[in-house]
């Protein structure tokens, strides 16, 4: 299989046969941007998932769980 480009650090990587749409390499500095990009999305164009992250970063009550 033809190796891609990674869109997070440019570097040349060989795909995974199951993930035809793969374009970041397994490096966990791209890894965590794509999960980050991923997660910028979800809160611009899912309500649902934006609201429960907001609970979920702020409490039921608004306060941050400080452990």
């Amino acid at each position: 299989m033809e190796q891609i480009l990674c869109v997070y650090c440019g570097d040349l990587f060989d795909p995974s046969p199951r993930h035809k749409n793969q374009i970041a390499c397994k490096k966990s500095e791209c890894q965590r941007a794509k999960k980050a990009d991923w997660q910028r999305r979800k809160m611009r164009t899912d309500p649902i998932y934006s609201a429960g992250q907001k609970i979920s970063d702020h409490g039921v009550n608004g306060n941050a769980f400080t452990g």
